[in-house]
């Protein structure tokens, strides 16, 4: 290039296509490939939305065969959280998803309270946490950049719940942390529910997650864990509409 033809990127041609690359919806994105990426999750519409500021809750959950023993209590936990939040006066302000992993992946959509499932039960396999991890972030992610474009506010709550540690993930730990991280730096609050497991609490730790509870998931404690996210989820979503 001539010293005449100046700064390319101060030119015409460098505008127009900044503009257009960055209308093109091009997301570049340097993590792992998961298999859960192929996954497509039917998310509430931003017309069908009954208020402009919206708190997303994600329940990350671990159904992996050690968890089995906890299934009754958990679905008992689910419907809980469920009832608490479609009973409290911020329920048009909050949407609900929920994920299970073991030896695979399975995200949800985010719903209205009302139509939020709340089945749970426990798999025989392996333990994709870090996975799960991943994929819950980049899904809080693209939802809540698809809110913001439409001019909607947005809080997020992600709600890990598992009894213990990797053993089956394509992502690394150094992968899930700096998800971990992504979503701090974005203020999505993360809390970790460690079943039983000193273990599991410590990886939690390790992860860079402060919210961090250790239960022997007894139907009381367990309920006691859950119904405080429920009422946290709905205090974060108090405000007023734009």
């Amino acid at each position: 290039m001539s010293k005449e033809e100046g700064n390319i990127f101060q030119s015409a041609a460098w505008n127009t296509f900044n503009d257009e690359y960055e209308g093109s919806g091009i997301e570049e994105n340097f993590g792992p490939e998961l298999e859960s990426d192929k996954i497509k999750v039917e998310n509430t519409e931003v017309s069908e939305l009954k208020s402009s500021a919206q708190t997303l809750l994600r329940l990350d959950i671990d159904r992996s065969g050690s968890m089995n023993g906890f299934t009754g209590a958990m679905q008992q936990a689910l419907e809980l959280v469920k009832e608490s939040i479609f009973t409290s006066q911020e329920v048009n302000r909050i949407q609900m998803a929920k994920t299970l992993f073991a030896e695979t992946v399975e995200p949800g959509g985010y719903v209205e309270p009302e139509k939020f499932d709340t089945s749970y039960s426990a798999n025989s396999g392996c333990t994709k946490l870090y996975d799960s991890i991943i994929d819950s972030e980049r899904r809080i992610r693209q939802y809540s950049a698809d809110l913001k474009k439409n001019g909607v506010s947005v809080k997020a709550v992600l709600c890990i719940l598992s009894d213990g540690l990797d053993n089956d993930s394509v992502a690394s730990f150094e992968e899930a942390k700096e998800s971990i991280r992504k979503m701090q730096d974005d203020d999505v609050t993360v809390c970790f529910i460690a079943f039983g497991s000193e273990q599991c609490q410590k990886l939690a730790n390790q992860l860079g997650i402060t919210n961090v509870v250790k239960t022997d998931a007894t139907i009381h404690d367990l309920h006691k864990i859950m119904k405080f996210v429920s009422l946290d989820t709905v205090r974060r979503s108090q405000g007023n509409d734009k």
